[in-house]
């Protein structure tokens, strides 16, 4: 099943999908807005879709998506520990 056709069905079994683009080290910052906005025309997304643009070499994006799922799960680093 290709990507287009799973983000398909989350939509329409009324999920509101978060979308982690990786790869963020491998454009240039100018392009980035652009490759956003491919992703979100590709998948068929809604205005309001989550995309958070991540790099694992630079760790760039990190911080929001723990913050992201901290607020999901109503956890913190702190209480964990």
């Amino acid at each position: 099943m290709s990507v287009c056709a799973d983000a398909n069905k989350i939509l329409h079994n009324g999920y509101e999908p978060i979308i982690i683009a990786t790869k963020l080290d491998k454009i240039k910052r100018s392009q980035v807005q652009k490759c956003l906005k491919v992703i979100r025309e590709e998948l068929k997304l809604t205005k309001g879709t989550k995309i958070i643009p991540y790099s694992p070499e630079t760790k760039q994006g990190r911080e929001e998506i723990w913050e992201l799922m901290d607020s999901l799960t109503g956890l913190t680093l702190t209480e964990e520990a």
